[in-house]
């Protein structure tokens, strides 16, 4: 049961990757993983400076 948990924890991250390159690209994508981020207000904080980020370069 702990496994296919896991391998749901998994595709649920895969699937916000894909939604934030869809989005807003891959460099973003790239900045965005850079470091570990957490699901709660700090993690859309990050986001939100890696968008910048990204459209800077």
């Amino acid at each position: 049961m702990l496994y296919i948990r896991s391998e749901v924890q998994a595709l649920l991250q895969c699937k916000k990757l894909l939604k934030i390159a869809d989005k807003h690209g891959w460099d973003t994508v790239r900045k965005y993983n850079e470091h570990p981020l957490a699901d709660n207000d700090i993690d859309a904080a990050k986001l939100c400076s890696a968008i910048a980020r990204a459209n800077w370069l």
